[in-house]
């Protein structure tokens, strides 16, 4: 099990690396496609709950997802780490 969590440890890095290395007109002009091709999901636009993150600095920046989201009047969580082991619990949010 080890062998498959450091595996994907080394693809996150190895793509944090790479959105760290855009430019920021084009991580946001690439974010702003991901937001779009999202929430024209039919699994998202029927769906009644989100279960997101903040982003940090090098992340997708998701909070026009979020924002959707709410603005739709669709329910909205995101984790909080309560453990410095990284458990996670999900608060609904009602707004940014």
């Amino acid at each position: 099990m080890n062998t498959i969590k450091n595996k994907k440890n080394d693809i996150r890095a190895q793509y944090r690396e790479k959105r760290l290395q855009l430019s920021p007109d084009v991580k946001k002009s690439l974010d702003a496609a991901i937001c779009r091709a999202f929430v024209a999901l039919a699994t998202y636009r029927f769906n009644d709950t989100l279960l997101a993150y903040y982003p940090l600095e090098h992340e997708i920046d998701c909070r026009p997802i979020i924002e959707d989201a709410l603005a739709r009047g669709k329910k909205v969580a995101l984790p909080r780490c309560t453990e410095k082991n990284g458990i996670m619990e999900f608060h609904y949010v009602k707004s940014l």
